[in-house]
């Protein structure tokens, strides 16, 4: 886990053959933290770091060579980002 946090981090690193790699994404540390606080350390910690929700446009920009970043943070499913709530004070 990642600060402590008690959550489990899953870290996948991407690596492909020479070959046929025009249209594969290149290679890329891939990083699914288990919360909110977490995600938002691993982007602090990673320089360049993109982060993807459901991440066609990344995915297709990545397979474009649009740009490489050495890290991917997937926040899909963080339970801290499942909907939206309105305050008591209306915000």
């Amino acid at each position: 886990p990642l600060g402590g946090s008690g959550g489990r981090c899953t870290v996948r690193r991407t690596a492909r053959p020479a070959h046929n790699r025009r249209m594969l994404l290149p290679d890329h540390e891939f990083l699914k933290p288990a919360s909110l606080a977490e995600g938002l350390a691993l982007l602090a910690s990673r320089p360049g770091a993109r982060v993807v929700a459901g991440g066609t446009d990344v995915v297709f920009n990545m397979r474009g060579r649009l740009f490489t970043p050495p890290s991917v943070v997937s926040v899909r499913g963080l339970p801290e980002l499942q909907g939206v709530h309105e305050r008591p004070d209306g915000s």
